[in-house]
């Protein structure tokens, strides 16, 4: 089947395009809609965080170190590093004996140009406590010191923390582990490459868990609703839709431009991936997949309209075309 398209107009001529592979599963993991190659095998980058935080509430570390619900959520974020998810992440750590100096995910100015260029101003250096992916990090840390593994090596592929991970993911998507492809994500963890399709089916499992009464998975994603400041931060689609549909919509984006979702009240679950991993069809193909689907009320599409920007303007403001999706 032809994959979807995100078209970009100059007059009525298309002058650029992405193209984009897309899978939606039903609440039994069957495919209900797709473009493009449901067998694509993407790597899930960031997508793949809920799944590596299940571990610290499988083992009950937020009552052990008594996380509370806003730092529980930050475990599967792609933070901005604004101030507030700097300091939730020292005090997840503080609580565990440990502090940023234990982080394995490399330095890094934070993702929100705003914060970045105020840290730059006052000559503070990068850091990994900076980095988008040190609220994961920081739950691995504390779940190796709860359970007296080793600290120093819990990035590595041969940690006992990764082989759990590992297995998570594989149950979760429905892929023998021996045929998930392990890599090295950006911030130097374990990451993996599967099918599309499977990572369809690992977020409606999440689902599923998310509806059990008694799940502990219930609790994770449940502080990410009610805090979707620490999945994306401001300015962030990821957060502002979560918090638009009031956790019905439950979305997280991974780097090279992909999305993967889940409805709460349908079970469905969705990824696309950019071809190209242009990100600058993300946002906008999200929000119009979301559309198509009927996943969206009206009301709160016009509050997620920031997102929406269709028009192609030049320098002196003109719109001189305009970007279309093809779905």
């Amino acid at each position: 089947m032809k994959e979807a398209l995100l078209l970009f107009k100059r007059g009525d001529y298309v002058e650029s395009f992405h193209r984009i592979h897309l899978v939606v599963v039903d609440s039994r993991g069957e495919v209900v809609f797709k473009k493009g190659k449901e067998d694509l095998l993407t790597c899930m980058r960031s997508s793949a965080k809920p799944f590596q935080a299940i571990p610290l509430v499988l083992e009950n570390l937020d009552q052990v170190y008594n996380l509370t619900a806003n730092e529980l959520a930050i475990f599967s974020g792609s933070i901005n590093g604004e101030d507030f998810q700097v300091e939730t992440v020292r005090r997840i750590l503080s609580k565990a004996g440990l502090d940023e100096s234990y982080l394995k995910c490399g330095p890094a100015y934070p993702s929100y140009k705003k914060y970045a260029e105020k840290l730059k101003s006052e000559g503070v250096k990068p850091a990994p406590i900076y980095h988008n992916c040190a609220g994961k990090h920081a739950g691995m840390l504390i779940y190796c010191k709860a359970k007296g593994l080793d600290i120093h090596s819990y990035y590595k592929q041969d940690h006992p923390l990764q082989k759990e991970i590992l297995k998570i993911v594989s149950e979760y998507s429905e892929v023998e582990d021996k045929d998930i492809k392990v890599v090295t994500d950006g911030c130097g963890l374990p990451v993996y490459f599967m099918p599309l399709k499977n990572i369809a089916i690992a977020y409606k499992n999440l689902a599923l868990r998310f509806n059990m009464q008694e799940s502990r998975v219930k609790k994770l994603i449940g502080a990410v609703i009610k805090h979707p400041e620490m999945i994306g931060g401001t300015d962030r689609l990821c957060t502002d839709l979560i918090r638009a549909t009031e956790g019905r919509v439950f979305v997280k984006v991974g780097a090279e431009a992909l999305y993967a979702g889940f409805n709460v009240k349908t079970k469905e679950a969705f990824v696309f991936k950019v071809e190209d991993g242009g990100q600058r069809a993300l946002n906008i193909f999200l929000l119009m997949l979301l559309k198509r689907l009927d996943w969206l009320y009206t009301n709160e599409t016009e509050k997620l309209n920031k997102y929406l920007n269709l028009s192609v303007k030049n320098s002196r403001n003109d719109v001189v075309g305009k970007i279309e999706a093809v779905i």
